[in-house]
């Protein structure tokens, strides 16, 4: 696979990656990879990790796992700049470590997994910058139940999101370890993301400033 600088945007459900995915394939003139479509679209395990969760939790995360590392290492062929992927292999393992924190996943499963994962990815993000969009919990469950999706309404509670939100925290300690540059946009700017064609502009102009910083 040829060295790509990519650019993955990170969030809690809700807080509005498919929204600013978009506007910056749009204004850096990049190519989108859509990476978190696959549990709504094709995951055989979706339901029944929604069902139950320290079942399939596991196997539902090494699918999306290995589906989402098959898609970076088909990019060898493209020319554009940047790379922007939705969520991705660095939301997998957000989701994967935050199974672990709450004992949904053993300690001997979490090993095999980050094991396989640390595999999967070797290389992977040598040029990554990771944008988090960081919504409160309060704020997010607003805007699930805005954009009204009946099993995000059904499954998607609170302590479900706070949950995520560990695994999230955890992942933003990794990549500064890692030192992988991370912007990280608050609530007041990604709220922004709603505004008309100047406000989204702005937006892009943001990140591009925090890319060259």
């Amino acid at each position: 696979m040829k060295k790509l600088t990519t650019i993955t945007v990170i969030g809690n459900i809700g807080s509005g990656k498919s929204t600013l995915v978009p506007i910056l394939t749009k204004f850096l003139n990049s190519k989108k990879v859509e990476a978190d479509n696959l549990f709504q679209t094709r995951d055989p395990f979706r339901e029944k990790y929604l069902k139950d969760q320290s079942r399939w939790g596991l196997i539902n995360e090494l699918w999306l796992t290995l589906e989402r590392a098959k898609i970076l290492r088909e990019l060898g062929n493209i020319k554009n700049k940047w790379v922007i992927i939705d969520s991705g292999l660095l939301m997998s393992w957000a989701y994967t470590y935050s199974h672990f924190l709450v004992k949904k996943i053993t300690k001997d499963e979490w090993n095999l997994y980050e094991n396989l994962f640390d595999l999967l990815t070797e290389g992977i993000f040598k040029s990554t910058v990771v944008v988090r969009l960081n919504y409160s919990v309060d704020s997010l469950i607003k805007r699930i139940k805005k954009r009204g999706r009946n099993y995000e309404l059904r499954y998607y509670d609170k302590k479900y999101l706070k949950q995520i939100e560990l695994g999230i925290e955890a992942l933003v300690k990794k990549l500064r370890r890692k030192r992988i540059k991370l912007i990280n946009l608050g609530e007041k700017k990604v709220n922004n993301l709603h505004l008309d064609c100047e406000g989204r502009k702005k937006m892009a102009e943001l990140v591009l400033r925090r890319l060259n910083d």
